[in-house]
């Protein structure tokens, strides 16, 4: 029935000469040599390549991306997405199954849902940071503020509300791979302390200090961007993820949070503009 309906959509769209298309590519109409599609909702590619004048967002890096999602369609259709773009995508129905390969293996970024059946997607990460650090997108419809941000301090890395903007999923796997790409640079010192981005490690006068996964992230966006200063609205979706949801002044409570453990000067308050590490 599946692969019916797929093959009648790729028919209908040759027909049309392409002209309806609003995918799961962009989530928002494409047009077609200057012509508005029809506000329809396709959720799948006609067979073979692009038509011409298909207007297509820039490739990320390749990436080698492990998807854990137990809904069959949802998987494929994002599997589907991902490697039209690129990236190499391995696929995994559940959690145990899933965990097993996130450790065994090396991924650049990891796709995980929440609710899985035999391992969650919480216990996944427990699981997981046990071994790793490898990056961690998790998808979910929960929209609860505070569930958000127990899972980022539980250690996601970012943190995405069903249904999914596909353009946005690109570039936060883009983006991820930018902030870790800091591991390079290993050691980063700031007057008196040392950050250790490999191994997440920041001391201050040779003494430890222990930053949560999220005040880490924070601080490892501004090192990202250092020299800049960065808004507090691109601050919040950065970290803790675009979305309606109100997180009143959460950019300004984790920068206060790291002040504390690391001195004020850490980090800079442009009034009126953002914050900025200006090393």
């Amino acid at each position: 029935m599946e692969n019916g309906l797929v093959s009648l959509l790729g028919l209908i769209l040759s027909c049309l000469n392409h002209k309806i298309y609003k995918t799961v590519i962009l989530n928002k109409p494409i047009y077609i040599n200057g012509i508005k599609p029809n506000n329809i909702n396709v959720h799948w590619f006609a067979k073979g390549q692009p038509p011409s004048g298909w207007i297509m967002p820039e490739f990320p890096e390749s990436c080698k991306l492990l998807l854990v999602e137990d809904d069959r369609l949802t998987r494929q259709v994002l599997s589907r997405f991902l490697k039209q773009f690129g990236h190499s995508v391995i696929e995994c129905s559940n959690g145990s199954d899933g965990a097993k390969l996130a450790i065994a293996e090396d991924f650049d970024a990891i796709i995980l849902d929440l609710m899985l059946p035999e391992v969650s997607g919480m216990e996944f990460i427990t699981l997981l940071r046990k071994v790793k650090l490898t990056p961690v997108i998790m998808i979910s419809s929960m929209t609860d503020v505070q569930f958000r941000l127990k899972a980022l301090e539980s250690g996601v890395d970012d943190f995405l509300v069903k249904p999914l903007n596909n353009e946005e999923l690109l570039a936060r796997i883009k983006a991820i791979r930018r902030r870790f790409s800091l591991e390079s640079i290993k050691i980063v010192k700031i007057g008196a302390v040392t950050i250790n981005m490999s191994r997440r490690l920041v001391e201050v006068n040779k003494t430890e200090v222990h930053l949560t996964n999220t005040e880490f992230v924070l601080l490892a966006t501004l090192l990202e961007y250092r020299g800049r200063v960065l808004s507090r609205n691109f601050l919040q979706e950065t970290v803790f993820g675009k979305g309606k949801m109100d997180y009143g002044n959460i950019v300004d409570q984790y920068v206060m949070r790291i002040r504390r453990k690391l001195g004020h000067e850490i980090i800079t308050t442009k009034i009126g503009l953002g914050f900025i590490i200006d090393v």
